[in-house]
């Protein structure tokens, strides 16, 4: 619902049918929505609640379960993202030149994530820590091509360097609890495009949110800045 509502304060048109994506901007962008949550608190794997001090006196330091909150995050692409659009695609109403947009809202996660590297772009690019190259002073992220979950097994993370996911032509993505948003509609969403994307998203709409930019490299690798 407050997908909806930021896409029509942006002008947008959008229409939802009984049977497929929550929204279709234009008849010509499929946008399905999702919600991440932290999981089974008895699954290892499952983003643990964060300790709240009552007082002063109780406050502690405590780690961000980035990995944990990565891993659902993961789900939420192959459920809502990869899963979803393999059902879709032999509709006869579905348009294989539409792109199609994954809507995620992190919030119930938790936590307070590094502002300038979102989980969800260490996600979709792989970028793990920050480093600091201690001679010229210039700050990087190393990467990574999967993350392991407690029984050792390995989960994809580099979602937009992916062939296989080449489907997905963006996603939109907030922090905030929607009882929480900001005065101004939809500044809390941030847009990432999908450099690989079959179907890439026009500028149009893509200029109406906040955005993660990301190019292709020459070596093939990706480039990806946060837009102010």
């Amino acid at each position: 619902m407050y997908v909806g509502n930021v896409l029509l304060k942006k002008n947008l048109n959008i229409k939802s049918k009984k049977e497929g994506p929550d929204f279709i901007v234009g008849d010509k962008i499929y946008i399905e929505c999702v919600a991440p949550t932290k999981g089974d608190p008895k699954n290892p794997n499952s983003v643990p609640d964060p300790f709240i001090a009552t007082s002063p006196d109780e406050m502690i330091a405590q780690p961000v379960p980035d990995n944990q909150m990565i891993l659902r995050i993961s789900q939420v692409i192959h459920d809502k993202g990869l899963d979803q659009y393999q059902k879709w695609k032999n509709k006869a109403w579905f348009k294989a030149d539409n792109p199609f947009i994954l809507t995620i809202n992190v919030a119930d996660l938790g936590y307070v994530e590094e502002p300038e590297m979102p989980n969800v772009i260490k996600t979709l690019f792989g970028f793990e820590s920050l480093q600091i190259n201690l001679r010229t002073g210039k700050s990087s992220y190393s990467a990574r091509n999967e993350i392991k979950k407690s029984n050792d097994s390995s989960v994809p993370v580099r979602y937009f360097l992916n062939s296989d996911f080449n489907f997905l032509s963006g996603v939109l993505f907030s922090e905030e609890y929607v009882l929480s948003h900001p005065e101004n509609l939809g500044d809390d969403c941030f847009f990432v495009n999908n450099p690989f994307a079959i179907n890439p998203v026009e500028e149009k709409f893509i200029s109406c949110f906040r955005n993660w930019k990301a190019h292709k490299t020459i070596d093939g690798l990706v480039s990806v800045r946060l837009i102010r």
